[in-house]
């Protein structure tokens, strides 16, 4: 029934003057799972089970894009794998108090390396973790990650007063995030107390009531909370000081600009006093130079942590910078 067809297409077409074009007639069959409800999702699968040696029709795009679309899709296949092996773990950057010789607190930061893609960087991570959904359960990995770490090396001893943790917002909109992470804490004898949850919440995030509802649950159970990258334009000085946070985290950019512009420097000082007098704790992430140390302690800063002290450690050289004692902040 096929042979009309076939005897239409199976010659040879003039396209232009002295140029033929054959046409050859395939049937193909193609079979997908039943999972795939669109063109987008054919075009993911066909990225993961196509193998290398073998030619994919590309969409009209650069050939950039395809292959940033095809890394993108195999580090949401490792993230799931990692989730299943545990293959994820966390860097300690250590925490200084202001005239402190050693560090007395940590923030932690996810690290997840493949043995084919290799190094996935948080810039990658972070937004596909966030994209589809993964970031939560992420983030109990993480919190567990760190609390096994500071029992079981019994940090207290070493003067680590507490852990830093970075939570996205999409974790705090799942209703069962503060118990989990309570109970995350009672498995592993960690007092809540210990761990200081870093947001990053928008103007937006102050009038949301499941935002403000997390907020309070957390707090009830003992964790602590901060603002993070403060002065990067996501929220105001207001919604601040107006919160029940601990305290905030000056944005890297905001110092070393404002060691650049007079303005910014006045501006600075009276941030830096608006928190101060209201309790809050200040806290100045992306220290990197003396001359930025100096800078930060003159107006105020009570914590200060960056690449001046050290960058982040995995767990086991931690421990050796830990015994072997810190930088005087």
């Amino acid at each position: 029934e096929f042979a009309p067809l076939r005897n239409l297409l199976e010659k040879d077409y003039l396209i232009y003057p002295s140029l033929t074009l054959p046409i050859t007639l395939a049937l193909i069959l193609l079979s997908y799972p039943d999972p795939i409800e669109s063109q987008d999702d054919m075009f993911r699968y066909l990225l993961l089970k196509t193998p290398e040696n073998l030619p994919i029709v590309k969409p009209l795009d650069t050939e950039t894009n395809f292959d940033k679309m095809r890394r993108t899709v195999l580090i949401e296949e490792e993230i799931q794998t990692a989730l299943e092996k545990k293959r994820f773990t966390l860097d300690y950057q250590p925490i200084y108090q202001k005239g402190s010789a050693t560090p007395n607190a940590l923030e932690a930061f996810l690290r997840l390396r493949d043995p084919i893609l290799g190094w996935i960087s948080p810039n990658e991570l972070l937004p596909i973790t966030e994209k589809n959904q993964t970031i939560r359960e992420i983030g109990k990995v993480a919190l567990e990650i760190a609390c096994q770490f500071y029992v079981e090396n019994h940090l207290e001893e070493k003067g680590i007063e507490s852990i830093f943790l970075k939570v996205s917002m999409t974790q705090l909109r799942e209703e069962s995030m503060a118990g989990d992470f309570l109970n995350i804490c009672k498995r592993s004898s960690m007092p809540p107390e210990r761990i200081v949850l870093e947001l990053t919440p928008d103007r937006n995030d102050f009038n949301d009531m499941q935002i403000k509802g997390m907020f309070a649950a957390l707090r009830s159970y003992g964790f602590r909370l901060v603002f993070d990258n403060f002065g990067d334009g996501s929220t105001n000085l207001i919604q601040v000081l107006h919160s029940s946070i601990l305290g905030v985290k000056i944005d890297q950019k905001i110092l070393s600009s404002s060691m650049k512009d007079e303005n910014r420097r006045h501006l600075l000082k009276y941030i830096f006093q608006a928190l101060k007098s209201n309790g809050k704790i200040v806290y100045q992430s992306g220290v990197e130079t003396q001359e930025e140390k100096d800078f930060a302690l003159t107006y105020g800063v009570d914590y200060l942590q960056g690449y001046y002290y050290v960058h982040p450690l995995p767990e086991d050289r931690l421990l050796t910078f830990l015994d072997e004692r810190g930088v005087k902040a």
